[in-house]
């Protein structure tokens, strides 16, 4: 029979300590050696830290700079919502008016229209003179009724002292007599005085605007659109032939007005009803 060699509990216990040291000594350097631990590992620990201190600095200097967190106020997001439906409505209005654009003046023959207005420049009666008119082009529209309409933008300057006293603008040609209502003369910026369009014509008189050598007068005409204008029409107000303006000298001496007739200002159409 065997001799059972006898061993005291405390060596046991030493033992299993002994080996469980050895195996997790041994699991740990083949972990930490491995290189998934080196790559992924070290990617998540690093990473996770950096991303960390950056949202601690971030804010630090919120705090710093600031007082405490921006963060935004329910005033403040309530105080953007009617910007918002302003701008909205911006949008809207101006696409209501290409769509009135595109659809009252489709049926416009512009070809013609321009064809007509080359041909009035090519047999334009040219005449010399003491006083001359400049218009500017544009473009514009306006609705049956509607008022302060641009319908003519010019510049009158003068060789010599002149005194403006009489002025015609007429429609025909371009326009129905009953698209425009009135007119309303400014000079330099300021009302002069308002006329009625009677057959196709509205008359300024018993003016005195003056007007020197080296200075200029900007004259505009804005209209009042008639509540019988017709939606597609394309209409331009000007004058025929010098007759239509009236200067005089300072001795009552009536002086020529230079340049090109007719004179015309810009196209103003008529889009039917006020948006």
């Amino acid at each position: 029979m065997k001799k059972i060699k006898k061993t005291s509990i405390k060596s046991l216990v030493k033992k299993v300590r002994s080996e469980r040291a050895g195996n997790l000594k041994k699991a740990r350097e083949y972990h930490f050696d491995s290189v998934p631990f080196r790559l992924s590992d070290a990617i998540l620990v690093f990473g996770g830290a950096t991303i960390c201190a950056l949202i601690v600095v971030t804010a630090l200097l919120e705090i710093v700079l600031y007082g405490s967190w921006r963060l935004p106020k329910v005033a403040d997001l309530k105080g953007a919502a009617p910007v918002v439906e302003q701008v909205s409505d911006l949008v809207k209005e101006k696409q209501n008016e290409n769509n009135f654009l595109e659809t009252y003046t489709s049926n416009v023959d512009v070809e013609n229209i321009e064809s007509t207005q080359e041909s009035d420049k090519q047999n334009a009666v040219v005449t010399g003179g003491d006083v001359f008119v400049e218009t500017k082009e544009f473009k514009s529209f306006g609705a049956r009724g509607q008022k302060d309409v641009l319908l003519f933008d010019a510049i009158i300057s003068s060789l010599q002292d002149a005194s403006l006293r009489e002025i015609t603008f007429r429609t025909e040609g371009y326009a129905r007599p009953y698209d425009v209502a009135s007119m309303q003369l400014y000079v330099n910026g300021k009302f002069v005085s308002e006329a009625p369009v009677f057959e196709g014509k509205a008359q300024f008189l018993s003016l005195k605007l003056e007007v020197q050598p080296g200075e200029q007068l900007f004259l505009k005409v804005h209209g009042t659109m008639g509540n019988e204008a017709v939606a597609g029409d394309r209409l331009q107000i000007g004058f025929l032939d010098s007759s239509d303006m009236k200067f005089v000298s300072d001795d009552g001496k009536r002086l020529t007005v230079g340049g090109k007739f007719p004179i015309w200002g810009g196209f103003v159409s008529v889009i039917g009803d006020k948006l």
